[in-house]
């Protein structure tokens, strides 16, 4: 969640990853919105997401080179988008990666709680793909 991938400092946990943690402009409320694809659908994750804002510290990052990411929810700040969640495959396993969460008010927004329970289950493996096997 929201400080795992400032481990990734490390690089087995970059590789699992996908990314690191580059820094963040000061904490404030971003908005954020789930990406759609091509044909306009969403990943299982944020099928139910609805666009929102929620105070937290807006992540930057630097990924993986050839990392097989897919990006499933987005922020904007100062006229630009970012990244704020993806999903990847790692051997065997699912990887979730969630910006929102710095504090128990980020974590208390019902938007939220309800991404992390969906990336749970996702995870888990009881949400259909959205990426290449």
């Amino acid at each position: 969640m929201h400080a795992g991938v400032s481990l990734s400092a490390h690089d087995r946990l970059f590789e699992m990853i996908g990314a690191r943690f580059t820094g963040h402009p000061p904490y404030q409320p971003p908005a954020f919105e789930p990406v759609s694809g091509e044909a306009g659908e969403r990943h299982p994750i944020v099928q139910d997401i609805a666009p929102f804002e929620s105070e937290d510290e807006p992540y930057r990052y630097a990924f993986a080179e050839g990392a097989e990411l897919a990006a499933i929810l987005e922020y904007r700040l100062e006229g630009a988008s970012y990244p704020a969640a993806w999903v990847r495959r790692v051997e065997a396993g699912r990887v979730v990666c969630l910006m929102p969460g710095h504090n128990a008010n980020s974590l208390a927004h019902p938007q939220v709680r309800r991404l992390i329970r969906a990336s749970c289950l996702w995870a888990a493996g009881r949400g259909e793909a959205a990426l290449p096997e």
